[in-house]
């Protein structure tokens, strides 16, 4: 894949990957063993590029609610989870994310 953009976050990278059935966004710790997640797969590279910078400010919303990234979600200690797809939703703005925290 080639990559298109890269950004280092707080414990993390992100990237925008070029492959076969789109552009993907792809999460890597710095501090895991389980390697690189893929959050989402767009159809087009502004598309993709778009998500991957408004997502630090989404995840640290998560973060700081006491959720962590796992895999394709956001977990909870308490069992609660959140899909980490709303966070590639262009159309969710930052409050309405925020508000499923509170679910």
């Amino acid at each position: 894949m080639k990559e298109i953009y890269h950004a280092y976050q707080h414990g993390y990278e992100l990237y925008v990957k070029s492959g076969g059935n789109g552009f993907h966004v792809v999460h890597v710790p710095f501090a895991s063993s389980r390697g690189e997640t893929v959050l989402h797969v767009f159809p087009t590279a502004v598309e993709a590029v778009a998500a991957a910078k408004r997502f630090p400010e989404l995840e640290q919303t998560a973060r700081i609610r006491g959720f962590v990234l796992e895999g394709g979600r956001f977990a909870h200690s308490d069992g609660r989870s959140v899909d980490v797809s709303f966070a590639m939703d262009p159309r969710l703005t930052v409050e309405q994310f925020r508000a499923l925290f509170s679910q």
